[in-house]
């Protein structure tokens, strides 16, 4: 008896190196990893690593770790990479994650993110590495009106974004 296909892609963006309490999240990752592959033992398991770029294979040995690789975390292109790729389709996609993706967006609704999933057809679960977001400050946008010119004054309009306790007000810029 064979069993079904299950593919898992973790998230290798640099992100990932950030501290989580005693670890990182992409120790957490790799641990998740691990027992997810261990729970679905009877499945064809296939680990395939994801940022920016094509799906990359994993391969997690006993003296193997997981490594990241680009800045973003894609999981549009690599759903739908994962979607037109030849051969058998998985029965089910776990994706391991912190959740703080590029694309698709976070705000996005339901039918938006049931486009951005594609035509996979099959269930997606989600493993989080990090219990809650931490509070965190971004640059949106920055926005200059005219040209810059040596020794003129330019005005400039930068957007910051705050998640969390982050009061956006008192940010230094």
């Amino acid at each position: 008896v064979v069993g079904p296909r299950v593919v898992v892609l973790v998230d290798q963006s640099r992100r990932m190196k950030l501290p989580e309490g005693s670890s990182t999240r992409l120790e957490r990752a790799e641990r998740a990893v691990r027992r997810v592959t261990e729970h679905f033992a009877s499945a064809r398991s296939t680990v395939l690593g994801f940022s920016e770029g094509p799906l990359e294979p994993v391969s997690l040995g006993p003296d193997e770790t997981l490594a990241s690789r680009g800045s973003r975390s894609d999981l549009s292109a690599a759903v739908r990479e994962l979607a037109g790729a030849a051969g058998e389709r998985p029965r089910a996609v776990v994706v391991v994650s912190d959740g703080r993706f590029s694309r698709p967006l976070g705000d996005m609704d339901t039918p938006a993110l049931r486009e951005a999933i594609g035509g996979l057809g099959v269930p997606v679960h989600t493993v989080r590495v990090i219990d809650e977001a931490p509070a965190d400050a971004s640059i949106r946008s920055v926005r200059a009106a005219g040209v810059a010119v040596a020794h003129q004054p330019l005005a400039v309009t930068v957007e910051v974004g705050c998640a969390g306790d982050l009061d956006c007000r008192r940010i230094p810029v």
